[in-house]
């Protein structure tokens, strides 16, 4: 997917590097044929601008041996542009060009200093109803800078991808896949929900609520009863209730799918207790939380490390 650039390398597996706000988080996976994926390292470091950023970087691909190795950087949540659009009936050596002239009026920056790429969703079921794809338009001092933070670690750059797609391929080693199964995602300041069968993302929806809101929202001692939860916590539950039973109509509906039997909660850093209970009370389908030991070897962290680190382990999981 998005802003690709191949590395060769002898080292095995892939690297992740996550940048935020907060850090950078780094999970390298190794593939086995017959077995789960080994996840042989994964850290995160806190840290604030962009030169302490570079030096945490190479720190980690340093002392975890990955130099000149394969790596896939997952851009923060919120710092690109998520497009869904008609694509334009031209042949596919030209569609991204023309791509680039059909969003200059949906992005908030000019369009000579934007990359971008673009995904087609699974066919629409509704006769008559056009075909859609997303397009993702970033920033290209964006891309530059976290292309420089790897090559600076001397690491052999495979992609820049987006959370949906290093989500995705984590996704798709549930058991659920094969049938179909929601994802909420939340980090500090915002969410993503998606949905995805077979290895095939099928929407993905954001969300301005994030972990760090509802924490401070739910207050001391918050239990599993509604009824017992602050107002504003709970309005702040049912509006997540909402986007998510949205983006299961909407996948139901448009693309003519037997429903989702299963949401996939992330782990969050801070923690937010209620959430779970919550779900799964005011939802249809099955609520559970995601198991990582249960879905690759090695996998035995912290709900915060998990947290933190997500979209880097989903981003080394990469496979095409």
């Amino acid at each position: 997917m998005p802003f690709f650039t191949r590395g060769i390398s002898t080292l095995p597996g892939i690297t992740g590097l996550s940048l935020s706000a907060d850090g950078v988080g780094l999970a390298h996976v190794v593939r086995q044929k017959e077995a789960p994926p080994v996840l042989k390292a994964c850290e995160f470091l806190r840290n604030g601008d962009a030169r302490e950023q570079a030096k945490a970087v190479q720190e980690l691909v340093r002392g975890h041996g990955l130099i000149h190795g394969r790596s896939v950087g997952v851009m923060d949540l919120g710092s690109y542009n998520l497009l869904q659009v008609e694509p334009p009936d031209v042949p596919e050596a030209e569609i991204k060009d023309a791509l680039r002239w059909q969003i200059k009026d949906l992005i908030d920056f000019p369009l000579d200093q934007a990359v971008i790429d673009f995904f087609r969703a699974p066919t629409q079921a509704r006769r008559g109803q056009a075909n859609v794809a997303y397009v993702v338009a970033a920033r290209q001092t964006q891309v530059r800078r976290s292309a420089e933070m790897m090559r600076d670690a001397k690491m052999k750059i495979t992609a820049i991808d987006i959370p949906e797609f290093a989500l995705r391929n984590l996704v798709s080693l549930l058991p659920e896949d094969p049938q179909g199964v929601a994802f909420l995602y939340l980090t500090p300041s915002s969410g993503l929900i998606t949905v995805t069968r077979n290895s095939l993302l099928f929407l993905a929806r954001d969300i301005n609520i994030g972990a760090t809101e509802l924490h401070r929202a739910a207050g001391e001692g918050v239990g599993n009863d509604a009824a017992d939860m602050p107002s504003e916590f709970q309005d702040l539950l049912e509006s997540i209730v909402l986007e998510v039973q949205r983006s299961l109509d909407y996948y139901e509906s448009n693309f003519a799918q037997a429903p989702i039997g299963s949401l996939v909660i992330a782990p969050t850093d801070p923690e937010i207790p209620g959430l779970f209970p919550f779900l799964q009370s005011y939802l249809g389908p099955r609520v559970k939380r995601l198991d990582l030991g249960a879905l690759l070897e090695g996998a035995d962290l912290s709900p915060e490390l998990q947290a933190r680190c997500l979209t880097a382990i989903g981003a080394a999981l990469r496979t095409e």
